[in-house]
C-alpha cells in the first residue's frame, strides 16, 4: 500500500492541560481595568456574540471613563451597563471588540458547583492580569464562608499580601473560577462568588438573544458583524479554531493521508465527516504515539455524513488517519475536542448531595468526581437521557483505589437510575468511562441514607 503523509503544523487547542497526576496551569483573571481614580480586575463573559465583563462596582463608579487591556489589546474603552449592591459591576465592549470573549474564563454551568468546592476544598488560586500581559498567581486558603454570597481568603505565604489593585482578581480551584476578589481588610480578602454572580447579573443578560441583539432594542444587527469573530488560521488543507480542526484533501484506494493530534492524555474527540459530491470508500482511525491502532471505523462511503467518537488515556502526538478503499474524491475531517483532560479528572471535580454535572466522554476515555463521605453512606446516581449514543460504565471507588461496585454496559439514550453504598470514610470517586460513541452525559448525586 503507498502511503501519503501530509505534513502539517498543529496548532494547540485553547488550553493546554498537564496529566491527572500534575499539577494544573491556572488561567489567569481576563482583563486589567482601569479609570480616572483606580485601577483593577474583571473577567469577561459572552452573551450571544456580545462580549461583558465583571468587575467590582468601587472600580468603575464615579468615572465616564472605563479602559480595558487584555493580553493583545490595550485601553479598550468599555462601557458600565449596570451595577448591584454586592460590589459588582456590569461593562459592555464594543462591537469592534467581541473577539476578546474568546480569552473568556466564565464557566459555561454558570459556577453552580461552587457551593460544592468550597465545602469540599480549603486550597485556592489567586491569579491576576498586569497591564502589560503578565500574571502573577498566589497560593490561597479559604478561610471562612457565609451561607451564600461571599467566601474569605488568606495568602498562604505570610511574606506577601493582599492588596487593594488585586479586587476583580478570579479565584480558581484547578482551573475552575469560583469567585472573584472584591475587597481586601486586614490581610483577608471578601470573595463574591461565581454562581452569584451568575444570579445577580442573570435578568440583564437575558435582555441579549442569542444573536447578542438586546431584545428591546430596535437596532439591526451590521451585515458585517461576523466578520468580528476569528475565521481561524489556515495552514495548508488545515484549517483551526478554538478546540476544533478541519482537514480536507482528496483521497483514492490504497491511499492512506494521516494528521498529527497532539494530546495531554484521557481527551475525548468527536469527528464528522460531511457529506462529499462523490462516493468514495474509506476507514478511519487513531493511532497512539507508539503507532498502536487505537479505535478505527469502516468501511463508510463518502457520499453520507458520519459521525465517529475517539479517544485517548495516552499524552503526545496521535495520528488521525483516513484510508481510501475504493473510488477517488474529496473528503474532509471536522476534529473537535470536546473534553479535555481537565474537564473529565480535574481537580474541582467534586460531587455532593443534590449537585449535577454535565460533560462529553467518548472510547477510551473517563471522568471521575471526588465525593466526600462519613462512612456508611448510601448514593442514588441518576443518568437522564441525552440526545446522542454513547456507550459507556459508572462506578464507585474506594479512598484506596478499588472498585466497590460498578455497572455496564449501558448507553446514553435512556434514563438510568444506580444505587452505591460505602461503609468507608473519606474521598472516594464516582467514573464513567466511554466504550463507544462520543456523547454528552449527566449525573445528578443524591445522598439517600446516612448513619450517624
Amino acid at each position: 500500500m503507498m502511503t501519503t503523509t501530509i505534513k502539517t503544523k498543529f496548532l494547540s487547542f485553547s488550553f493546554i492541560f498537564a496529566t491527572f497526576f500534575a499539577v494544573y496551569e491556572v488561567a489567569a483573571s481576563d482583563v486589567f481595568i482601569e479609570t480616572d481614580m483606580e485601577f483593577g480586575r474583571g473577567m469577561l463573559r459572552a452573551v450571544g456574540d456580545e462580549c461583558f465583563i465583571y468587575t467590582p462596582k468601587h472600580v468603575v463608579e464615579d468615572t465616564d471613563d472605563i479602559f480595558v487591556s487584555t493580553r493583545h489589546n490595550k485601553d479598550v474603552e468599555a462601557s458600565l451597563i449596570t451595577s448591584y449592591p454586592q460590589d459588582l459591576a456590569l461593562l459592555q465592549l464594543p462591537n469592534d471588540y467581541r473577539k476578546l470573549c474568546l480569552e473568556s474564563t466564565w464557566t459555561e454551568d454558570g459556577g453552580s458547583r461552587v457551593r460544592t468546592i468550597i465545602q469540599s476544598l480549603k486550597k485556592a488560586t489567586l491569579s491576576f492580569r498586569k497591564k502589560n500581559g503578565s500574571i502573577v498567581d498566589y497560593d490561597l486558603r479559604i478561610v471562612e464562608k457565609d451561607l451564600h454570597t461571599y467566601f474569605y481568603i488568606e495568602l498562604e505565604n505570610s511574606k506577601k499580601s493582599l492588596k487593594k489593585g488585586m479586587s476583580g482578581s478570579t479565584v480558581y480551584v484547578a482551573n475552575y473560577p469560583i469567585g472573584m476578589l472584591v475587597s481586601v481588610a486586614d490581610g483577608v480578602g471578601r470573595v463574591l462568588r461565581i454562581d452569584t454572580i451568575a444570579n445577580l447579573s442573570q435578568s440583564v443578560l437575558a435582555e441579549f438573544d442569542e444573536s447578542g441583539t438586546k431584545k428591546t432594542s430596535n437596532t439591526k444587527k451590521s451585515a458585517n458583524a461576523s466578520s468580528n469573530r476569528p475565521k481561524g488560521r489556515s495552514i495548508n488543507n488545515v484549517s483551526s479554531s478554538n478546540n476544533t480542526q478541519v482537514f480536507k484533501g482528496k483521497l483514492s484506494s490504497g491511499e492512506t493521508i494521516s494528521f498529527p493530534i497532539h494530546t495531554v492524555g484521557n481527551t475525548a474527540f468527536r469527528v464528522t465527516m460531511p457529506k462529499q459530491a462523490g462516493r468514495t470508500r474509506y476507514s478511519i482511525g487513531l493511532n497512539n504515539p507508539a503507532g498502536n491502532k487505537i479505535t478505527s471505523y469502516g468501511v463508510d462511503f463518502t457520499d453520507k455524513t458520519h459521525v465517529y467518537g475517539f479517544g485517548t488515556s495516552d499524552e503526545g502526538e496521535h495520528t488521525l488517519w483516513i484510508s481510501g478503499s475504493g473510488g477517488v474524491g474529496s473528503f474532509e475531517i471536522k476534529l473537535e475536542e470536546v473534553a479535555t483532560t481537565e474537564q473529565l479528572v480535574g481537580d474541582a471535580n467534586v460531587l455532593a448531595h443534590g449537585d449535577k454535572v454535565k460533560g462529553y466522554i467518548a472510547i477510551d476515555t473517563f471522568a471521575s468526581y471526588k465525593v466526600h463521605t462519613k462512612g456508611n453512606t448510601a448514593f442514588r446516581v441518576t443518568m437522564p437521557k441525552q440526545a446522542g449514543r454513547t456507550r459507556y460504565s459508572i462506578g464507585l471507588n474506594n479512598p484506596a483505589g478499588k472498585k466497590i461496585k460498578s455497572y455496564g454496559v449501558d448507553f446514553t439514550d435512556k434514563t438510568h437510575v444506580y444505587g452505591f453504598s460505602t461503609r468507608g470514610e473519606g474521598e472516594h470517586t464516582l467514573w464513567i468511562s466511554g466504550s463507544g460513541g462520543v456523547g454528552s452525559f449527566e449525573i445528578k448525586l443524591e445522598e439517600v441514607a446516612i448513619t450517624e
